[in-house]
């Protein structure tokens, strides 16, 4: 009997990879969603005259300024990996 050891290591690694692409990918950390997405989704949902856009310090919501469709200013905040909607204030 032969040992093939990092052979054989190697070629389970690539075989693992292959099966499940997933794997290659899990240590990468999500993509942010661009600044033209969020235009985008803002303004598809009714919102114009965006003034502001602005990444917040834990890097995992985006803050939004804009003007709602009765012409209100409003802060939005978007979830900066999904772009979901998860506040919405109106200014005083």
């Amino acid at each position: 009997m032969t040992n093939n050891g990092p052979r054989n290591s190697v070629g389970t690694l690539v075989a693992l990879l292959w099966l499940c692409p997933g794997l290659a990918l899990a240590d990468e950390p999500p993509a942010l969603v661009t600044v033209s997405e969020i235009v985008d989704r803002v303004t598809e949902r009714g919102f114009t005259q965006i003034s502001e856009i602005e990444l917040s310090d834990d890097h995992d919501m985006y803050e939004i300024k804009a003007l709602d469709s009765e012409q209100r200013k409003v802060e939005i905040e978007m979830d900066a990996y999904s772009a979901i909607i998860v506040e919405l204030d109106v200014e005083d």
